[in-house]
């Protein structure tokens, strides 16, 4: 067994957390674990005994954040404690770091499963009660974003005579390495929360997925060594997977947690993938280097729902977005085609809802954005559009919806061309092309009325370029009242007309109607293809990776029970 020391997890410990900046303050108190971040409600945002919670409010504790100083962790810290209650009974969670508005606590290991309350007190004043829902288990994953997306925190230990270090694009696994990732919510210990907890695997049965496929050695699975709430598993990366954004998630007892992304390639430490950056272009790409990067989108739905036409409704719509990236910890945060995994896989992604039609999460709050011109042409088979440019949205719009006044949808399949006219200081003047093939046919769907979150799902279809795109297959809850999504992707080859969803990804949506209620929108499953990325690059004076990429799907409302 090979652990960190306690100096090396204390430096990653201090880039990772206490507390997230850019989290929002709200005066309505709100608990998620601590790593990922998920909002209550859904599968993963259960809280698990001896996990380490992040609690958000006002008025919470000390302006300045104020961490714990030494080990016993105390029941009050700078004025600040934290009381859970369950079935009638109060206990004292441990505040491992304090500040106005978010506060880390180490639920009691003791408490019991299902429902509970939680309230903070500083200096006298008590906060509003927040309901949580108290697992057994559910990991979360810390990742490098501290918002519990894209890559993992992961360390590799001197794989095959190359140096070791904290894995990224630049360090890739490669199977057969071993690789250390953080969590919290394996479960609780017998010993107590405020101490160091003790070294040893916790009695959990813990398989890692790492895109989709099992780690053959799992060699530790428990508290990291000298740091309460928080746990270190250590894994053996398996055979048979690449791709430089491959999805991991960790399954205790069978069921999952959250999910992040560890960088695989066998050929080398700067990882290549067809469906994300080439070699050379990752080995270009080091230190704090500032550089633009731009996304361009054509995208076609045909929704097909109880409450519409039986030939259901067709949206199209364009997006295009501009960030300046500097930060070496966020570089390649995402992949070019966002929320795309490697073929073969399925990864899940949790975030906020807004107004505009969003399928794919995105999240640009660390990039600065760029403005990209006055505004944007598109040109194809069905003429030209013009849409002007949002500052911080970019180029967004829909190109044709039911009842627009246009006798037909505008994105047939063609040759599009995108055009900003002279552009801007800040990006420089662009032309870029789409091609917008036939869409495939969603075979099954009339069968698939309801998914059953406990079992697999097959999806089946036929059409589809393998050589220039990739099937994709997406499900999306949503839960009102935290205004969350929770969608997932998986990936498969368009010749091989099927793909099974894994039930722990199935497990992860939250139920829903196949018809709207107030409190909850319609389950969606979605299935079409994604234009490979490698197939349509752009360049602008200011724009260093430049993708143009097109979605075509068909989604059906379905219950998901």
């Amino acid at each position: 067994m090979r652990l960190l020391t306690a100096v090396s997890l204390l430096l990653l410990l201090l880039i990772l957390r206490i507390p997230v900046s850019g989290q929002p303050e709200t005066a309505t108190l709100g608990v998620v674990n601590n790593a990922s971040y998920v909002a209550p409600g859904f599968p993963a945002g259960d809280v698990a005994r001896g996990s380490l919670v992040a609690i958000f409010g006002t008025g919470l504790g000390p302006a300045q954040i104020t961490p714990a100083p030494a080990y016993p962790l105390q029941k009050s810290l700078a004025g600040t404690s934290v009381q859970v209650r369950s079935g009638g009974v109060s206990y004292a969670a441990v505040p491992l770091y304090t500040s106005a508005t978010q506060v880390g606590a180490i639920l009691p290991s003791v408490l019991p499963e299902g429902p509970a309350e939680i309230r903070v007190t500083y200096q006298g004043a008590n906060s509003d009660l927040a309901p949580i829902q108290v697992a057994a288990a559910r990991p979360g994953l810390f990742t490098i974003d501290q918002r519990g997306t894209g890559p993992l925190a992961a360390f590799l230990y001197e794989p095959n005579g190359r140096a070791a270090g904290w894995s990224n694009v630049h360090l890739s696994a490669r199977p057969g390495d071993l690789v250390s990732i953080w969590a919290t919510g394996l479960g609780p210990i017998t010993t107590p929360d405020n101490e160091i907890p003790p070294v040893g695997n916790l009695p959990v049965d813990v398989e890692v997925l790492v895109g989709g496929v099992p780690s053959p050695s799992v060699q530790y699975k428990g508290r990291s060594p000298g740091f309460a709430g928080i746990d270190q598993i250590n894994f053996t990366v398996p055979e048979g997977v690449s791709g430089c954004y491959v999805p991991v998630t960790v399954l205790v007892d069978g069921v999952a947690g959250s999910y992040g992304t560890l960088s695989v390639y066998s050929q080398g430490n700067d990882c290549a993938d067809a469906h994300s950056y080439a070699r050379q272009e990752m080995a270009e790409v080091r230190g704090p280097l500032i550089f633009g990067s731009g996304n361009l989108e054509l995208m076609r739905l045909h929704l097909f729902a109880p409450f519409l036409p039986s030939e259901g409704l067709v949206i199209d719509r364009i997006r295009g977005f501009f960030r300046e990236q500097a930060d070496q910890r966020f570089l390649y945060a995402w992949p070019p085609v966002p929320a795309a995994p490697p073929l073969g896989t399925c990864a899940m992604y949790h975030f906020k809802m807004n107004t505009e039609l969003e399928l794919l999460p995105v999240d640009f709050d660390r990039l600065r954005p760029m403005e990209a011109g006055l505004e944007m042409t598109v040109t194809g088979p069905g003429g030209t559009k013009t849409l002007p440019f949002v500052y911080r949205q970019g180029y967004q719009g829909f190109l044709w919806e039911y009842g627009n006044g246009d006798s037909q949808p505008y994105l047939a399949p063609g040759e599009y061309t995108l055009r900003n006219g002279s552009g801007s200081p800040d990006v420089g003047a662009f032309q870029a092309s789409i091609r917008v093939r036939e869409m495939i046919r969603w075979t099954n769907r009339e069968q698939i009325q309801v998914v059953d979150r406990n079992q697999p799902l097959t999806v089946t279809w036929t059409g589809g370029d393998p050589e220039a795109e990739a099937a994709v297959i997406m499900g999306v809850g949503s839960r009102l009242e935290e205004s969350q999504r929770v969608t997932f992707v998986c990936t498969a080859d368009p010749a091989a007309g099927t793909f099974t969803i894994p039930a722990h990804v199935t497990a992860s949506l939250p139920p829903a109607p196949a018809v709207a209620t107030p409190q909850f929108p319609p389950g969606v499953l979605l299935v079409g293809t994604v234009s490979r990325p490698d197939q349509n690059r752009f360049t602008a004076a200011k724009v260093k990776f430049g993708f143009t990429y097109s979605l075509a799907l068909t989604g059906s409302a379905v219950e998901i029970r």
